[in-house]
């Protein structure tokens, strides 16, 4: 799944601390910069759906520790533990990584706040598949200028395109990228493999599957 890809990618930037080296080679400075390891790092996912799933299990192939958090705190398969909604905020201090990949309700929405940016490890980082109105996103700006947390990847935004002025375009440590985290060069035979399997399951009266991890596709 190139969504649970985009995840990983955005986690080992900032882990392996790239966004300083690179800053580092524009001005030409040979530095030392050490990363954080990943493997032993803890991530946590809001949401264990099929990407949330998808998230843990490369994660967790990594070596990391994945919490994740659903309304009930409902066991999912591939996570280390599962946490409920109304017990997350104590979890934040643990994390190295968050990682938002639910949908939005009115129940959730701006619910990543500033205080949730005070809870975090000022090493930890943000990233956001889910939806642009799960984060407030001035907190976020004001969290990154003051350097409360170290990064944020962001795929979503309340508003879409992001406007040229949005503060969050030169925002140092952070990568904005235009709703494109569910593209990828294997979409289309995911796509087909998905129809074959459920046209064999409609054919056969049986019910419909929604999409399942093709190993052999990587997906």
């Amino acid at each position: 799944m190139p969504i649970a890809e985009y995840v990983i990618g955005a986690v080992l930037l900032h882990q392996r601390a790239f966004p300083e080296l690179r800053e580092a080679q524009e001005r030409r400075e040979w530095v030392r910069i050490v990363g954080r390891d990943l493997i032993g790092s803890t991530m946590l996912v809001f949401g264990t759906g099929g990407i949330g799933r998808e998230v843990a299990w490369r994660a967790r192939a990594l070596g990391v520790t994945v919490i994740g958090v659903n309304r009930a705190g409902t066991p999912a398969e591939g996570f280390d533990r599962v946490e409920s909604f109304a017990d997350h905020l104590p979890l934040l201090p643990e994390a190295d990584s968050v990682v938002l990949a639910m949908p939005l309700t009115g129940e959730n929405r701006y619910f990543f706040d500033a205080e949730h940016f005070a809870a975090m490890k000022e090493t930890g980082i943000l990233v956001n598949i889910g939806r642009g109105a799960l984060v407030v996103e001035d907190a976020l700006v004001d969290a990154m200028e003051q350097g409360r947390i170290a990064g944020a990847v962001l795929d979503v935004f309340e508003e879409e395109p992001l406007p040229p002025g949005h503060r969050l375009w030169g925002l140092p440590r952070t990568t904005a990228t235009p709703h494109t985290s569910f593209r990828g060069s294997g979409n289309v035979q995911r796509l087909y493999a998905d129809f074959c399997a459920n046209f064999d399951l409609y054919l056969a009266g049986e019910p419909l599957t929604g999409t399942k991890r093709q190993p052999e596709l990587g997906y």
